[in-house]
């Protein structure tokens, strides 16, 4: 064969290569950019109140801002003498006022929480006992700071 033939041959099928292989390099960038529009960061979420819930801010009701609750900034707004119910779902409290409905929350106890010396989180609460709390109210549980019986 002739040499320009076989050398016109191989600059073709080197041109198609770099077509392709360009075409691929542009495809990926596009998918790319489309997908870093369309995700969100991870850690943006925010509640009803603003509060950066990834980053542990939740709203103090007794402040009116936004703060890590258990850094223990957020003064007790809830004082109330309760009764402690295991459930199925969880221990709840549940507590009644004269003239007003009762109410049952799930809680939690923060970290400086304790009885007797023994934290709060470790320390086993009868079914149906009575005991003075001072917490703060979250919207679906109540923080418990202190504990008395």
């Amino acid at each position: 064969m002739n040499k320009k033939i076989i050398y016109t041959i191989l600059v073709l099928i080197l041109g198609i290569i770099i077509v392709f292989a360009y075409n691929s390099y542009i495809n990926k960038k596009e998918i790319n950019n489309d997908t870093k529009s369309s995700t969100s960061l991870i850690g943006g979420d925010k509640d009803k109140y603003g509060c950066l819930v990834d980053a542990g801010y939740q709203w103090c009701p007794s402040k009116g801002e936004r703060q890590r609750l258990w850094e223990g900034n957020c003064p007790a707004d809830f004082i109330k003498t309760v009764t402690f119910v295991d459930t199925k779902d969880g221990k709840v409290i549940y507590y009644e006022e004269p003239g007003k409905p009762a109410l049952v929350k799930t809680y939690i106890f923060d970290g400086k929480c304790k009885i007797n010396n023994t934290l709060c989180s470790e320390y086993q609460i009868d079914n149906g006992k009575n005991g003075k709390i001072e917490g703060i109210s979250l919207d679906s549980e109540i923080l418990i700071t202190k504990l008395e019986f």
